[in-house]
């Protein structure tokens, strides 16, 4: 009887790490979705524009628009691949106008791919990391990429950037060998990995 007690207990603490970490990667997911500094900065950028040039303040604004209504648009953890790009190119379209031309980016996915089912923003925070920790360049390039290898889905975000520190690489892959992201962390590679 005591056995059958132990197990039920394990059941219970298990479901209920289960149901804590689904409840702190909802709680990340709409954190993600908006970073402050960024909405400020596109409708700063709005505000600037549409005395120069109204009909790019509105393009601007058709942008976060679209950017918005997916991000706060339904429920769905997953969504088609081709979907979640759709997100990024607006993204990185907003960026782009932001930074003046000084971004560039390719995305190259196998087409085989756009059906396939994804954590919704998935790549999102890898994206905004390269701008963030490269925007003080003269320019930017970003590369986005991703095939099947072997029933494998496999995404690579590339950017020209200056790159991780050795310690803070060491720092990385430490964190990436634990169970769960610490509440506090707020690196884009960590919340992609744990999604």
């Amino acid at each position: 009887y005591m056995e059958l007690v132990k197990e039920i207990k394990a059941l219970i603490d298990q479901n209920m790490e289960i149901s804590n970490q689904t409840r702190l990667a909802e709680i990340r997911l709409l954190q993600a979705q908006f970073d402050p500094h960024f909405l400020f900065n596109i409708l700063q950028t709005v505000y600037c524009t549409n005395y120069e040039n109204p009909s790019k303040s509105n393009q601007i604004i058709d942008l976060l628009a679209s950017l918005l209504h997916y991000s706060l648009g339904g429920k769905e953890m997953q969504v088609e691949m081709q979907q979640d790009l759709q997100y990024i190119k607006t993204y990185l379209e907003l960026q782009k106008i932001r930074l003046e031309d000084k971004l560039q980016y390719s995305i190259y996915i196998s087409e085989e791919l756009n059906t396939c089912m994804i954590p919704k923003l998935l790549l999102q925070p890898l994206v905004e990391n390269c701008i963030r920790y490269s925007c003080h360049k003269e320019t930017l390039s970003i590369a986005i990429s991703g095939t099947a290898v072997d029933g494998i889905v496999v995404l690579h975000v590339k950017d020209d950037g200056d790159g991780i520190s050795d310690k803070d690489l060491r720092k990385l892959h430490e964190k990436l060998n634990c169970e769960r992201v610490p509440a506090s962390e707020h690196l884009g590679l960590l919340n992609t990995h744990y999604r």
